[in-house]
Parts: C-alpha cells; structure tokens; sequence
C-alpha cells in the first residue's frame, strides 16, 4: 500500500545534556545524521517519498541526503516552520497514496508502517496516534489519511502534540525499536544499540573484524589498540599509543592523540582529544564533555586537551603546523632556561600491571609504575 513522508526537523530541537549546538536532527550516529538514519528507515518500509521541512542550515540537514531524487527538502525560516509545514501537506500528491507518515525528526523509531497503514485503515482512523504499549509515547508521530488536510492543519497548528480526532492508537509491539531520545543517556543508548546489532541502523564502514568497523580513509596507526565493539567515523585519526575500547564511537574526522584511552565514550564530529588522556562514560563534542554518569557538562579552554577540529581540509593542516612550528621553539627556549642538576643515584621503576584498584597500589612504594589493563589482553 502506498505512503508518503512528512518530517519536520527544527533548529531548535535539542537533546538535553548533549555538549554543543547541534540540532538533533543533525546529531551524527556511527557515521549518518539521526535524520538520514529516520529516511533510511522509511525507505526500508516502503515509502515513496519523503518531505523533509525545515529551518536548519541547507549544507548541514542536507548532509548524507542532497543526491537522493526521493527526498525532497523544503527550507523556511524558524518562525513559518509549522505553516510551511502545513503547506507542504497539502500540496503533497494524494493520488493513490492511503496514508501520509507525519513525524518529527527529534526521536528514532524502526516502526512496522505496514502494520500501522492496516490498523488505520481497519479503524476507519483519520489520524493515527504512535504509543509505546499502555503508556502515550513521548515521540511525535502520527499517520494521517491523505485526503484529510483539516486533521493535518490542526497537528501542525499544535505542533504535533494534538490531533484535532482522536482515532484508535496503533501500539508498538515488542518486535519493533523505539528511542524517545529524552536525554543524552538514551541517545548513547541508540548508538550501543546499533553497534550490538539490537536495531538496523548500520554502521557506515566496513567491519574489519568482528565488532570493529572503520570508515573510509580512517586511518588508524599499527602501534593504536581497538577493543571490539568499537567504531572509527571516515578520516578519523588514531595515533600510536592510544587504545579505544568497548562501546566507544569515533566519529568522522575525530582525531585521538598518542597514549589517549576512549572508555566506553562517543566522540562527535571534528573532536580533537589530546594526548594521554583517560576518557570515559561521556559524550564529547568540539571542546564540550558531559559525563553521563555524574550529568554534568565540562567545557576546556585548553586545546592540549579538547579542542574542536576545523571543518576545511586546508584549515586542518594549517592549524597542524601551526601547532608544530609553536611548539619547537618553546622545546629548544625551555631546555635553555633548564639549569645544570647534578644527577643523584636513584633506584630503577618497578612496573606492575594490575587489573583491580590500581589507584591504591602506587602508594606502596617510591617509584613504582602502574599500568591498567584495557580489554581483554
């Protein structure tokens, strides 16, 4: 049975505790936008043609969609968003088409839309409400009978959050994937979801081994360690020494500096983490942390540490070199200021390797090493 798509997509939408500006329509999941990942999934149950309507910036919403002749992208300003919207219900094509998908791009669900175009139709539904079992479900999505624009009008009007006739709610059975998206804990959710194979978002790379993908020109140097599952966006960098490991996610163009260890941690886009750092249980974004365990929200105004990555190519490299040509002559300036110790004797480092409380084992003794154990080696 045919169906169209209609999706709003606000600039304003954001996922409360996630570091950063980023609308969540644009929020990037194992190498695709959260939107792109909804229209892949529409795509997948059968739907003819998406409309996308939206006030965030055309290059950005665009991103993994421009050359798709099926989606069709309608930009307005913030303040005509649920008019244009309307608008663009009306003027979609309703010949044929039984039934229309409206939803906001703030949420994402694997939905049976087959089974949700038979329930409203067997209801004689007008609109047709989405509910996660007994409970309403804090995602906005609908579908609505195509010739009936007054229904539409009213739930643009209200912004999806009430329909103008109420009809039989459709509620997701258990073999279908919902994520409300309420928080940054829900979000990284969705993503461990999918490296683990419990939805049908797909990682964008190739699996080079079991649980590890990596995507195009990532480049990953021998003497880095990736503990599966694990996932490496398209030109990220991860440089000797480091070790990224269990449920942590690389973005495209993530840069990890030698010694770092990525715990259990999602990395967005053109995020460059400094060199031996230990970071866990956090989403990070440019020069933002939030940690999920303690829900607090870090900004570093040291670029040895976090730091966000230019976008351009050309840019990058000029802030690498600038980067290198500062950091010499402040080498060769410090070693000249050094004064002259005289060496004392002193009694060569122990280096133990322990697995459990190592913060308690270096108090044993002067000079004793501490080196913890990441994975399964």
């Amino acid at each position: 049975m045919a169906m169209k798509a209609l999706i709003i997509a606000e600039h304003a939408a954001r996922i409360p505790g996630f570091p950063g500006e980023t609308p969540t329509a644009c929020v990037e999941i194992l190498g695709a936008s959260l939107l792109a990942r909804i229209v892949a999934h529409l795509d997948r149950s059968g739907f003819q043609e998406t409309v996308i309507v939206t006030d965030i910036d055309a290059k950005q919403a665009q991103r993994g969609l421009k050359d798709r002749t099926d989606v069709c992208f309608v930009h307005t300003d913030t303040a005509h968003l649920w008019r244009t919207s309307e608008r663009a219900f009306e003027e979609m094509e309703s010949a044929g088409i039984r039934g229309v998908a409206v939803l906001r791009a703030d949420c994402y669900a694997e939905i049976d839309w087959q089974a949700v175009l038979a329930h409203h139709m067997h209801y004689g539904n007008r609109v047709t409400r989405i509910w996660c079992g007994d409970e309403p479900c804090a995602c906005d999505i609908f579908m609505v009978s195509a010739a009936r624009r007054n229904e539409a009008a009213t739930l643009m009007r209200n912004s999806l959050h009430e329909e103008r006739t109420a009809g039989v709610r459709y509620r997701v059975s258990e073999g279908e994937y919902i994520n409300e998206l309420r928080d940054c804990h829900m979000l990284q959710e969705l993503a461990k979801d999918a490296l683990y194979r419990l939805n049908q978002i797909e990682p964008i790379g190739r699996e080079a081994r079991p649980g590890i993908w990596i995507g195009e020109g990532a480049r990953v140097e021998k003497e880095a360690r990736l503990v599966a599952p694990v996932f490496v966006g398209a030109r990220a960098r991860v440089h000797g020494g480091a070790v990224v490991t269990r449920d942590s996610i690389l973005e495209h163009h993530v840069s990890v500096d030698c010694g770092s260890v990525i715990e259990d941690a999602w990395v967005q886009p053109f995020t460059g983490i400094g060199a031996g750092l230990d970071v866990t249980h956090a989403v990070l974004n440019g020069d933002k942390l939030f940690h999920l365990k303690r829900n607090v929200e870090v900004t570093t105004f040291d670029a040895k540490l976090l730091r966000q990555r230019k976008q351009s190519a050309a840019a990058r490299t000029a802030q690498a070199a600038a980067a290198l040509f500062s950091y010499i002559p402040a080498q060769i300036m410090h070693s000249k200021r050094r004064p002259a110790v005289a060496e004392a004797p002193c009694r060569p480092a122990v280096t133990v390797e322990v697995e459990r409380q190592p913060e308690n084992v270096a108090k044993l003794a002067p000079g004793l090493a501490v080196v913890r154990r990441y994975g399964n080696e």
